[in-house]
This record gives structure tokens, C-alpha cells and sequence, in this order.
């Protein structure tokens, strides 16, 4: 029995610990309230004495950090490795991850603990303010609890390939659903567009133009890029960066669809890796780990690792239509507050629909969220804000 245990205890505790973790709720909502502070709780911190940070990188074991001053210019370049009190760690919490990439905290120089084993500057990380927006999905150990995957942008850049990975408009609307929820805006990048020469009679081609054309008239950006250093123009070149100057922007979107490439035309301070394969299908992880990273241009950019497939979880269809800014004007106009805009309702979403003020493309990604038939694993949740 003893040998067995040591053999698999890893498969099994970390599950264990969660759902242990989760007998102690009341405690972990009074904890969370000494450790999230509001801004003017924020600006009294500071005065103590302590320094504000960004969250810039976390990896399973440490949590990077790097000064920010009062202007919220931030020292990526003076990288310290933080650690979080037990008190705050060691209880039960509704989010996966204590803090995340773009989270702000507040930091206390720490005495180097040899056991680290790092040349960097060593602090405490001691408070975290409240979030103005997140990103999030589902964690699948648990439920119930958030998985937070960064925080705190200007805007959300959502990328997607037209080939190699083939686009997946159905994602595109799960995340512009997630940037509406949190109120940050969001721009589509449709990058690899020259692997669509000499297809432009292909059905596919006309159905990517028809959908480009449904995005810009829903009020949405949406640009066309070959984001290979080679092949892009200077005119595109500026564009892409005209995009992300002076932003904190979140990189997300489908695995091997680009988004290192396009991080490392805009200057960042570390080249991202990129993958090399000619032909890619489902789309390879090049980014394991979600990284704050400073642009030349100006600006700062998360890049995240790519999504296979995840969905929108809603239990109010009020929420998730809301999500779906076409809709909004007649949402309020159905029958039934409950009405969950199913033909054979009362619906005045329904009447649009049949009218043309409607794509019947988004309205039945709307059905699939609503169904559950759209999305695999990786539940992505909407939140609204702190």
C-alpha cells in the first residue's frame, strides 16, 4: 500500500487538496478582503511604504514582478521574483490562479532565500488591487472556481488564421462575447492571408469576405495581415503598430495561428519562439505560459497560449445574448425577461432575425453557446467585472 501511494499520489492529490480546499469558503471570502484592496485602500498602502508592481509572468512555482510608478510606466526590465504569504495561498478561493499576468500588487523587499535559486531581486508580494477586467475560463479541476488567464487590458486582440489553422468563427464570437462582458474593446486580426491567393473563387473565400464585412458593420475592427517579417508590406507593417502603441494589449486566439509572429514584428524585449512547420492543422502550442512583454513602439502586449476550443457557460440567456450586440436593441422587447429566443417565443430577436436585422451565422453561434453544442473542453466563463 505505502509503495502505491507514493507511485500515484500525484494523480490524486491536487484533486484532493482542491476539493478540501473548498470546505473552507468562509474563511477564504474574509482573507480575500485583506488581500484585494480598493484604490483608495491602494494609495494608503503605498504610503506605508510598500511599492507597486505588475504581474508579468507566472509559472507553477514563482510569480515574476516589475516596478510600476505612479504614471504606470513599468520596469520590465528590473524583474523580481515574488512570493505570497501562506495566510493568502493556503485557502479556498474562487479563482485557480492567486494572481495572474497584468494583475497590479503592491510588493515589500524581501531577504534572498538561497533555496529560490535565482540571481533576481527577491520580494513579498502583499496586496493586489481589485481587477478592472479579466479574462477567464473554467477551471477543469474544479468546477465552480474561476482558471483567470490575465487582467487588467486596454484591449483584446483577438487573432485567427484563415488556413493552417483553419478560422473558427464561432471562437471569434465566444471571446468579442467575453471583451463585451468586460467592457474592453476588441480587435480581429485575420492573419496568413496569402494562403487564400489564387483561391478566390473557392466558397470559403467569399464566405471569409462575407464574414469580415458582418464584423466591420456590428461596429468592429477588423484587419488582414501576412504577419511574416519577409512578406509584409511597410504600409501593413505600420498598421500593426499603429494597433498596439501605447495599449496593454491581450494576445489571444487559436494555437499556431500567429500571434508570436505578429509580437515579434512590434519590437518586444524578448523574441517569442515561432513555429516553423509549413503546413499546420490543429495548431501547435508555442507560448506555454501567458507573459507581460514591453514593446519598442510603446505599449505592452500578454501573449497567451493558443485555446484549442473552449466555451462561453451561461445560465441566463439575458447575459449571453447581451453578448451579441445585434441583439440588444429587441432583447428588451421580448414578452418574457426568461425568453431564451428560441423560435416558437414570443421573440422579438426571432422577428429581427426573419427580417434580415439578423446574421442567421451569429444567431445560431448564439444557439450553439445557448444549447451547449458549440465548444469542446476549456470552458471559458463570462464575468463581468470586479
Amino acid at each position: 500500500m505505502k509503495s502505491w501511494k507514493n507511485k500515484n499520489w500525484d494523480k490524486f492529490s491536487k484533486k484532493e487538496k482542491i476539493y478540501k480546499q473548498a470546505k473552507k469558503k468562509d474563511q477564504g471570502s474574509k482573507t480575500d478582503q485583506t488581500f484585494i484592496l480598493t484604490s483608495k485602500q491602494w494609495e494608503e498602502k503605498i504610503l506605508s511604504g510598500l511599492f507597486p508592481a505588475r504581474v508579468v509572468e507566472v509559472q507553477k512555482k514563482y510569480i515574476f514582478v516589475a516596478p510600476e510608478n505612479l504614471s504606470g510606466k513599468i520596469k520590465t526590465k528590473d524583474v523580481r521574483i515574488a512570493t505570497v504569504a501562506k495566510k493568502h495561498t493556503q485557502i479556498y478561493r474562487k479563482e485557480r490562479n492567486f494572481v495572474v499576468v497584468g494583475d497590479r500588487v503592491l510588493c515589500q523587499s524581501a531577504v534572498i532565500n538561497e533555496n529560490i535559486g535565482s540571481d533576481l531581486p527577491q520580494c513579498s508580494l502583499e496586496y493586489r488591487l481589485s481587477r478592472e477586467n479579466k479574462l477567464s475560463r473554467i477551471d477543469p479541476l474544479l468546477a465552480s472556481r474561476e482558471h483567470v488567464l490575465a487582467s487588467n487590458v486596454d484591449q483584446l486582440v483577438i487573432v485567427a488564421s484563415y488556413l493552417h489553422p483553419r478560422v473558427k468563427w464561432g471562437l471569434i464570437d465566444r471571446y468579442l462575447i467575453v471583451a463585451e462582458h468586460e467592457n474592453i474593446k476588441p480587435i480581429i486580426i485575420l492573419n496568413k492571408k496569402d494562403l487564400l491567393d489564387g483561391l478566390e473563387k473557392e466558397s470559403f473565400v467569399k464566405d471569409c469576405i462575407n464574414m469580415e464585412s458582418l464584423y466591420t458593420k456590428l461596429g468592429y475592427e477588423v484587419h488582414s495581415f501576412q504577419a511574416d517579417k519577409r512578406k509584409i508590406s511597410k504600409e501593413e507593417k505600420l498598421k500593426l503598430k499603429s494597433i498596439f502603441s501605447k495599449k496593454i494589449s491581450m494576445l489571444s486566439g487559436h494555437s499556431g495561428v500567429g500571434k508570436s509572429s505578429i509580437v515579434n514584428l512590434l519590437g518586444p524585449e524578448i523574441i517569442q519562439d515561432v513555429e516553423t512547420d509549413a503546413i499546420l492543422t490543429k495548431g501547435r502550442h508555442t507560448t506555454t505560459f501567458a507573459s507581460f512583454l514591453k514593446l519598442k513602439i510603446g505599449g505592452y502586449v500578454i501573449d497567451t497560449p493558443g485555446i484549442r476550443s473552449f466555451k462561453v457557460e451561461t445560465n441566463d440567456p439575458f447575459s449571453l445574448s447581451w453578448g451579441f450586440v445585434e441583439m440588444r436593441p429587441y432583447i428588451e422587447k421580448c414578452k418574457y425577461r426568461t425568453c431564451r429566443h428560441e423560435r416558437g417565443d414570443e421573440c422579438k430577436v426571432v422577428e429581427a432575425l426573419d427580417q434580415g436585422l439578423i446574421s442567421e451565422r451569429r444567431y445560431q453561434s448564439y444557439l450553439g453557446l445557448l444549447l451547449g453544442t458549440s465548444g469542446r473542453e476549456g470552458r471559458m466563463s463570462v464575468q463581468m467585472t470586479e
